[in-house]
């Protein structure tokens, strides 16, 4: 959902936006239903949506694990943000872990 999100508003990220078209379609996807159904959805061509609620998670708990309970709970560093797409676009996007682990091993290459 990052393509649609509110962060392609940036000037440096939306002169890129073409380019990531370009790159997104010829991406080697399984031919399956949900790679066809991703594929219109990126031709859609949509603005970014409007800003979306921007969070960091709490983690609650992980100062037991990394040892310091007494400590404040750690917070992740990147920003988080719920974005709701609109049902029409929402429907043709897959849901999370439609692609096979072994395809998106695959793209590591042989490292």
């Amino acid at each position: 959902a990052f393509f649609w999100s509110p962060d392609w508003q940036a000037p440096a990220l939306s002169a890129l936006r073409p380019a990531v078209l370009s790159v997104l379609d010829a991406a080697p996807l399984p031919a399956t239903e949900a790679s066809t159904r991703l594929r219109q959805a990126w031709s859609l061509n949509l603005a970014p949506l409007a800003e979306a609620a921007r969070y960091r998670r709490l983690r609650t708990g992980y100062g037991v694990l990394m040892g310091h309970p007494d400590g404040p709970a750690p917070i992740d560093a990147n920003i988080q943000f719920n974005l709701q797409l609109p049902p029409d676009l929402a429907a043709l996007v897959p849901p999370k872990g439609w692609l096979p682990g072994p395809l998106l091993l695959g793209f590591l290459g042989n490292e």
